[in-house]
């Protein structure tokens, strides 16, 4: 997900004047709202995140989206559908029409990436290669 600078509002901006932040989300489709110096929430208005990407713009692949959110993990390890939900919730990763992938394609990727995934109890993913930083 990309994220104009303009976009970005402290915690306090928020709680102080709530409308102010609703009306740049109608404005620019967005606000981040931060917390300690760190995007914490996003406010987003329904169908601003688009499977778009420009030229230059790197496209994730599903196994490395996958990646990026098991490293977020405390267990490293989540249900399918899960991933799946916030894999798309983060704009990481969209199938060409714009949808959010399938836990069975999130099953299916982790069987066919046996170095980077696990699975655990039928749909549990896990990372299972070393941690790159």
């Amino acid at each position: 997900m990309n994220t104009n600078l303009e976009n970005l509002v402290s915690m306090e901006q928020f709680l102080d004047n709530p409308d102010a932040v609703l009306q740049k989300v109608d404005e620019n489709g967005q606000a981040v709202i931060l917390y300690k110096n760190s995007p914490a929430y996003v406010i987003t208005k329904p169908n601003f995140i688009t499977p778009t990407t420009s030229a230059n713009e790197r496209t994730l692949k599903l196994h490395e989206a996958m990646e990026i959110v098991l490293k977020d993990i405390p267990t490293h390890t989540m249900h399918a559908s899960d991933l799946a939900d916030e894999i798309y919730k983060r704009g990481l990763y969209f199938k060409k029409d714009g949808t959010k992938a399938e836990y069975t394609q999130i099953s299916a990727r982790a069987n066919n990436y046996k170095d980077w995934f696990e699975k655990i109890g039928g749909n549990e993913i896990k990372l299972a290669r070393t941690l790159e930083e």
